[in-house]
């Protein structure tokens, strides 16, 4: 068990290193500009019928590297808020494609976010992952969960993805939710061959100048990644 926590461990670091060197493609006023979008978004929590956390600056360009990386799509986000994580992927996407779809859904609130670029963001404010699973059809690149999957929604889930979807689990850390999720995932036969993925530390983070934490893992498609390496 040692021994697998330890090569776990090793090729989670070699993943985000090899994601982190994105940065290099990003140039000063490109990364300046997401920046103060994504700070400005605080602004939107005077919107919020229930104010919660956010993700930091640094796993909000974390994410943004790592849309840059596998070029996704279309994509579903479940827990929007004041959509620093949305708004992060939208700009990713804009970088390579010009037909990118996000379909994101917010339980508690219902705050309209400030894009208007060419990505399309569908939200569904006030509303359950479980409606706004069931509004959707096709199958999509990348899922970002920041909410609670319930088994009620597994077998809805499992239609909207297929063996090279890209799963993406927040709050990754402890007895946390996404920690929950990955348990509930685990169930599904499309995800069995993908290779988890644990959260950066904040050493290599601040290698690269940024300096909050992120909780952000992945279940990534064994194919892709080998591919990549």
């Amino acid at each position: 068990m040692k021994n697998i926590k330890l090569s776990l461990r090793i090729i989670s670091k070699i993943f985000w290193e090899i994601i982190l060197t994105e940065d290099q493609f990003v140039n000063s006023e490109e990364k300046r500009e997401l920046f103060d979008n994504l700070i400005s978004l605080e602004n939107l929590r005077g919107e919020a019928d229930y104010n919660t956390g956010s993700i930091s600056i640094s796993q909000a360009y974390l994410l943004y590297l790592f849309l840059k990386y596998f070029k996704p799509i279309k994509v579903i986000e479940i827990g929007t808020f004041i959509g620093r994580s949305t708004i992060s992927m939208a700009n990713a996407i804009e970088t390579y494609s010009d037909k990118g779809e996000i379909y994101t859904c917010d339980f508690s609130n219902d705050i309209k976010l400030p894009w208007k670029g060419k990505c399309k963001i569908k939200q569904f404010p006030k509303t359950k992952s479980s409606e706004m699973l069931n509004n959707l059809k096709g199958e999509y690149d990348l899922v970002f969960i920041d909410g609670r999957v319930s088994d009620e929604e597994l077998s809805t889930f499992e239609s909207l993805i297929n063996q090279n979807t890209i799963i993406i689990l927040d709050d990754f850390e402890g007895i946390e939710k996404g920690v929950v999720n990955l348990a509930k995932l685990r169930q599904i036969n499309k995800l069995n061959q993908h290779l988890l993925i644990n959260t950066i530390s904040e050493d290599l983070l601040k290698q690269y100048n940024l300096h909050n934490h992120s909780r952000m893992g992945a279940l990534i498609p064994m194919t892709l990644f080998q591919f990549k390496l």
